[in-house]
């Protein structure tokens, strides 16, 4: 399952590299809070119960392919700190704090429709480490699987985006396993919903060289426009007048009209 995880993501950053214009990396971080419910169990002289919500956070590294104006695909890498709380009933009543840390890299599918944004997905969890603030009494292994599902929806606002998500596991793959003073029991977990929002932001790219508009460039004189953005077209355009000379055609002449030439008869007349 790791290896598929590593494929997925290595295919992501590479199809992204191919299209860098359309590859957004960013990071994000928020809080979590853990819905999180079993059959009461008595281990030894002790009954065990789901204690109240208690809050997490998480961070992450966010990579996210636009595949479309409304389509996108990411995944990211998340760090995320779920707390949970159960309590242990034996003479008197105790609140123990239970304390996870996971490596998750989720996988989902995005529809935008302006600013808002729809997104569902894959979760794959990658490790897993826990923490009982009273392990002498109560030790929990969580064996939720290594996949599980995601969802929520999002805003975006400029470079900045705001998510709500709720991510969990099937009914039928939830079982966690107690041990209290020694003895093991395998409890029944009918829901492990982890929900909360957080806040990231993308990092801007840069833009290309070639895509940089032409400046003014200076001289000794001063400074001159760029030829590609020259004031040619602001001036209007002159026809000079024809010049003369040896490799040059005559002015054209004006034709005479016939009020310009001598009556033909009174010429006649005068010569006889």
């Amino acid at each position: 399952m790791k290896h598929l995880v590593f494929t997925l993501l290595a295919a992501l950053v590479f199809s992204g590299a191919a299209s860098a214009q359309r590859l957004m990396v960013g990071v994000r971080g928020g809080v979590n809070f853990a819905d999180y419910s079993f059959v009461p169990t008595r281990i030894g002289d002790t009954r065990f119960t789901p204690g109240a919500v208690r809050a997490g956070y998480d961070v992450g590294f966010v990579l996210r392919l636009n595949l479309s104006k409304h389509l996108h695909l990411q995944s990211e890498l998340n760090y995320a700190f779920v707390n949970y709380n159960v309590l242990a009933e034996n003479s008197g009543s105790r609140r123990i704090a239970l304390r996870t840390e996971r490596f998750e890299i989720p996988v989902q599918l995005g529809f935008q429709f302006g600013v808002l944004r729809l997104f569902g997905g894959a979760l794959f969890r990658v490790t897993e480490s826990e923490r009982s603030s009273v392990p002498q009494l109560l030790k929990v292994r969580f064996n939720n699987g290594d996949v599980g599902v995601m969802g929520g929806l999002g805003f975006n606002i400029r470079k900045f985006f705001i998510d709500f998500r709720i991510s969990g596991y099937p009914r039928s793959r939830v079982w966690h396993d107690f041990t209290s003073e020694g003895i093991a029991r395998r409890v029944k977990v009918p829901h492990d919903i982890v929900y909360g929002g957080s806040l990231g932001f993308f990092f801007r790219r840069r833009k290309h060289p070639g895509t940089a508009r032409p400046t003014a460039t200076s001289c000794k004189s001063g400074i001159y426009p760029h030829p590609e953005t020259s004031f040619r077209h602001l001036r209007p355009a002159l026809k000079p007048p024809p010049r003369q000379g040896l490799f040059h055609a005559p002015p054209e002449k004006t034709p005479r009209t016939a009020s310009s030439q001598p009556p033909r008869a009174i010429f006649f007349f005068a010569n006889r």
